[in-house]
């Protein structure tokens, strides 16, 4: 059996919203379907907290009912959470953008550290998480945080504009923003050539892993796939008047995979 805890949490400090029913543990069924998890968009406090997103089993949804009814989702044979996360609708605007670091796999904010990387169009000091917006602010956020990984996306409570690790904030706007970091795997290997002629490193190949991405081998064939999401996935290879390769790999968060792969020319004899 699973035990799955779901729980309704303020922004950042993670306490309870009185309001809303308190985390509850419930056991399920390993490999079983499940239905979606609904949020209340509001606590019912008139001056209450806003929904923001869900963070379930290190996923996440920035929709109130989660995962989507159109999504198969089944119980995952490790205990995990299931977190819907309310910002505060208390206090008077402030010009400036409030960041967050946030850890999805611990489902928790990283304290003592700032989500960003650079400011372009205002004065930022390189520590601090909040950048004033007296003017429009440009704001790139660290690619990757040391012990909780990789950026994976930002969410903005207001009128900012998101595009990758960039998150635009017009002048005067008052915004609360939270940068995203998860331990991802990595793949990397060399891929040869076997022929009459015996195993040569084989540039160009195509490598690709699903879900994931693909990129071609390098020099000698070397090849690394990064920002893999943890569990199963199918990596391929092929190249051109070569056999094609196949395999099932397990990625493990922050950790990295070595395959070497052998692709055989065609009409090679043995």
């Amino acid at each position: 059996m699973t035990n799955m805890t779901v729980s309704y949490a303020l922004f950042p400090s993670g306490s309870p919203i009185p309001e809303l029913p308190p985390p509850e543990t419930s056991p399920l069924q390993s490999g079983a379907p499940i239905g979606s998890l609904t949020a209340p968009l509001t606590e019912p406090d008139p001056a209450g907290c806003t929904f923001e997103f869900w963070n379930i089993n290190s996923e996440i949804y920035f929709v109130p009912t989660a995962p989507p009814p159109s999504q198969t989702w089944t119980v995952p044979s490790n205990d995990f959470s299931a977190t819907a996360w309310y910002f505060s609708g208390v206090g008077p605007p402030v010009d400036q953008v409030t960041t967050y670091a946030f850890s999805v796999d611990k489902n928790a904010p990283i304290s003592g550290q700032t989500p960003i990387a650079s400011v372009d169009g205002v004065p930022w000091t390189s520590t601090s998480t909040v950048v004033p917006t007296n003017a429009a602010a440009v704001i790139v956020a660290k690619p990757e945080i040391a012990g909780f990984g990789q950026f994976v996306g930002w969410f903005q409570d207001s009128n900012g504009v998101i595009s990758g690790a960039t998150l635009s904030a017009p002048a005067d706007s008052d915004i609360q923003a939270i940068a995203y970091y998860k331990l991802l795997g990595t793949i990397s290997g060399t891929v040869q050539e076997d022929t009459d002629g015996g195993m040569f490193g084989l540039d160009g190949a195509s490598v690709s892993a699903e879900p994931g991405g693909a990129v071609k081998s390098g020099a000698g064939g070397a090849y690394v796939l990064t920002g893999l999401q943890p569990g199963t996935v199918e990596l391929s290879a092929s190249a051109p008047n070569c056999t094609v390769f196949h395999t099932t790999l397990t990625v493990v968060a922050g950790q990295t995979l070595t395959q070497d792969i052998v692709l055989t020319r065609k009409g090679t004899k043995f």
